[in-house]
């Protein structure tokens, strides 16, 4: 566009959930425990947004990361909210203009975070460019199309477009499998927990249904989502009304998409043009603006609805006020049958290639979030990922090739990145890769050889005490030699004389031949994995499986907790009742016997009841704590 005519826009900060709580529990002198597991809570949320696909973020609510007793304090905190607390330039929005934007809107120099940067921005803000109808670009990365497009490189075959998408999905059960079992992490749309489980329920089998479905769990849709869900036949039974409404492949009425509701106003006698202006005030959230034209719409709808003769006054009116609910939830959110349509593709591209090509989709996938440090959620995605579609992850080992998550064909295995661990980097990784050809008498030997070629520190510990070196020996007496080796009386430094080189050398060799084999245990193990992996790669198969490890736990509601078998290697989401946790508390890192289990209908919230779903879930009814557990 030249030069002076586009610039970055300013961006007002302002105080988000976990600060406005902050401040208020200060001002309000909220007891400190309580306002310190409000925190963890609001953590669990933030994490839960930064790490959803762009279009999933509107899906994920804070109310769902609260637990209730604490809710209504809380929501005393949003008061705060939007209290500007910063400035700087905007992410990823810009201002187009065709004139001069330094001399008729004027720039601001604004300091980076750390205050080592400068950058030029225009002082026009998002809001201000959207009252004052200038024109905006947002430029923004969508990593579910990083994802499909690197799984097509992966397999080498050219990137399908929609048409050949949707003739190839059509009737095709291993693409809509993926949503009906929840195999869904990765998957645009639906890889949250929650809406994985409105998946599921749903069931769609083409993408008329796929985006419906995706548009009806936005919050616009909330009053018609439970008879949406069930797929019961739905009309208004008034011709006119359906008729604008079905669709030939989705004959039911619900008002799903900004279009449909664009010609309801206008069915209730509302201009067009207005209609336009309405549904922009719905995607930009203007309560007030909406509200204003409830009292035309509730007349001229109920007029128009009487035309036909057939309805009665009463109908009508009841009518009239079920459509300008959705209307009113549509202010929350409401996509753009076009928007639901592309996202939706989006989705269905993933569901395609994940059950297809499972082993590139996962081995594509675990390598963008390796990326990104995720490390939890890519301990979830392993575990679905054995249990869709049986992929072996192998402990990773010396000699084996951890530079990168690599798949094998014909093993069905992905090995895994020794960067996915905190501090590693590639210069090591391929280090010790380089080593996969040499033979080592002994431990210390391989120490020797490390520390002469500048790779000894403190990363060697860590691959250690995961079980990284096992073809020398148990941890326990790999420790013991190390620490000797690096910090002990007999410490080797290649920086020592050879004389004193080869006394060390004879001293650690011995004390290598006086000790017995031992691991660090069955508890120190599991902790130091789940800290240093994010999940659990070693197994006991003498240990009985019902002996779990506790991974995560969440006490929303019914306590749920995430636990890997030591026996079996399974990791498997089981609840407890309340009263139970209650006598027997339970934090990640426990290790518990479950004597009992019951298999139970799964519910589900729905407004302020809890129904009975399809699905069954697995709840613990008698358990002790083993921590001290020894083979």
């Amino acid at each position: 566009m030249g030069n002076d005519h586009s610039y970055p826009m300013v961006a007002f900060g302002t105080l988000k959930p976990k600060a406005a709580w902050k401040m208020f529990a200060r001002s309000e002198d909220v007891d400190f425990e309580i306002s310190n597991k409000i925190s963890g809570q609001i953590e669990k949320y933030e994490k839960a947004l930064k790490y959803a696909e762009e279009d999933d973020k509107d899906s994920v609510n804070i109310y769902d990361y609260i637990e209730k007793e604490y809710l209504e304090t809380f929501k005393q905190s949003e008061k705060y909210l939007g209290v500007i607390d910063s400035i700087s330039n905007h992410p990823c929005g810009h201002i187009l203009y065709d004139g001069s934007i330094r001399k008729e809107l004027g720039l601001i120099m604004i300091k980076s975070k750390a205050g080592k940067k400068e950058h030029l921005c225009s002082i026009i803000d998002g809001d201000f460019a959207e009252r004052y109808k200038f024109l905006k670009n947002d430029l923004l990365k969508v990593s579910v199309v990083e994802t499909i497009d690197k799984v097509f490189k992966r397999i080498g075959i050219p990137h399908l477009d929609a048409s050949e998408l949707l003739e190839i999905c059509k009737d095709n059960k291993k693409v809509w499998e993926v949503y009906e079992k929840s195999f869904t992490l990765g998957i645009n749309q639906v890889a949250q927990r929650s809406t994985s489980g409105r998946v599921s329920k749903y069931k769609p089998k083409n993408i008329s249904e796929l985006t419906a479905f995706i548009s009806a769990i936005r919050p616009g849709a909330k009053s018609i989502y439970r008879e949406f869900e069930s797929r019961e036949p739905f009309s208004y039974n008034i011709k006119t009304l359906d008729d604008l409404i079905q669709t030939e492949e989705f004959p039911k009425s619900f008002i799903l998409y900004q279009e449909t509701e664009m010609k309801i106003l206008n069915y209730a006698g509302i201009a067009m043009d207005q209609t336009m202006e309405i549904i922009k005030s719905i995607s930009k959230k203007r309560f007030e603006k909406i509200m204003s034209y409830q009292e035309a719409f509730l007349k001229g709808f109920e007029e128009k609805v009487m035309e036909d003769g057939v309805t009665d006054r009463q109908t009508a009116e009841d009518v009239s006020h079920k459509v300008w609910q959705i209307m009113e939830d549509s202010a929350s959110y409401l996509f753009g049958a076009a928007h639901a349509y592309c996202v939706a593709i989006d989705s269905l591209y993933g569901a395609y290639l994940k059950s297809h090509y499972p082993l590139q989709f996962y081995e594509v996938y675990l390598q963008i979030l390796e990326a990104k440090g995720d490390k939890n959620l890519m301990a979830e995605v392993k575990t679905e990922a054995e249990k869709a579609y049986g992929i072996f992850f192998p402990p990773m080992k010396f000699k084996q090739d951890n530079r990168t998550i690599s798949l094998d064909a014909e093993k069905n295995q992905i090995t895994n990145s020794l960067k996915s661990i905190k501090g590693f980097n590639k210069a090591l990784a391929d280090f010790l890769y380089s080593l996969k050809d040499q033979q080592f008498d002994s431990f210390i030997d391989f120490l020797i050889h490390i520390e002469e070629n500048g790779t000894l520190s403190t990363k060697i510990g860590e691959l250690i005490k995961i079980q990284y070196f096992e073809e020398f020996g148990k941890n326990g007496k790999l420790l013991e030699l190390y620490e000797e080796f690096k910090n002990g009386k007999n410490k080797y430094s290649k920086k020592h004389t050879e004389k004193t080189k080869a006394k060390r050398i004879e001293a650690l060799r011995e004390l290598e031949a006086s000790i017995e084999p031992y691991d660090m245990g069955i508890k120190d193990q599991m902790d130091v994995e789940r800290e240093l992996l994010g999940y659990i790669q070693c197994t006991y198969p003498d240990v009985d499986k019902r002996n779990v490890y506790i991974m995560d736990v969440d006490t929303k509601y019914a306590p749920r907790i995430t636990c890997h078998s030591l026996g079996s290697g399974k990791t498997q989401s089981v609840k407890i009742q309340k009263a139970l946790f209650k006598h027997k508390p339970l934090v990640p890192g426990d290790i518990i016997f479950c004597e009992q289990f019951k298999h139970k209908p799964a519910l589900k919230k729905i407004g302020d009841e809890f129904v009975e779903q399809e699905e069954k879930q697995w709840w613990c009814t008698k358990y002790n704590v083993v921590n001290h557990l020894f083979l």
